[in-house]
């Protein structure tokens, strides 16, 4: 694995991970993933979906954690009990109206998380988020805000 993953994930404190499942795009992310060398209950999962609240991902959590598991012995040659329990959460965020927004919406989480961390960290690891923490006023103009940002940065590359 350490041939792959280029960075230490263990020193982060939120690593994001893109996922696409029948033909979807949802979020999910590890927080404090080092806590699970430690004391694994100070590291969590959550899942962030624009479309599903239904589903638990469960799939995804098991596989995530397992990644994390063989990181960890992989890395820091450490080993953990494969049935360690790590908390997991689907965050309440905002739902996307179509079928081809998931994209958008998973840069949107990312970006209103790491400018509200501090505030938002606790309730996603206590279940208390509600929609209305994401920001869903600025969705309707977000795929033309991240176009506008791609256009600067070829711009600058062409000059």
């Amino acid at each position: 694995m350490s041939r792959w993953i280029k960075v230490d994930l263990l020193e982060f404190h939120y690593v994001f991970f893109p996922i696409c499942e029948d033909q979807h795009w949802y979020l999910v992310q590890i927080i404090n993933p080092a806590a699970i060398i430690s004391n694994p209950i100070d590291c969590h999962i959550a899942i962030y979906d624009s479309i599903a609240p239904k589903f638990k991902h469960r799939r995804a959590v098991s596989i995530l954690k397992s990644l994390l598991i063989d990181y960890v012995q992989d890395v820091r040659g450490e080993t953990i009990n494969p049935r360690v329990r790590i908390s997991y959460s689907i965050v309440n965020t905002p739902k996307q109206l179509n079928t081809v927004d998931c994209g958008v919406y998973i840069l949107h989480f990312i970006e209103t998380f790491m400018e509200n961390s501090s505030e938002l960290e606790q309730k996603i690891i206590d279940k208390e988020t509600d929609e209305d923490q994401w920001n869903p006023a600025a969705l309707p103009t977000k795929r033309q805000a991240i176009l506008e940002i791609i256009e600067n940065i070829e711009a600058e590359y062409k000059t």
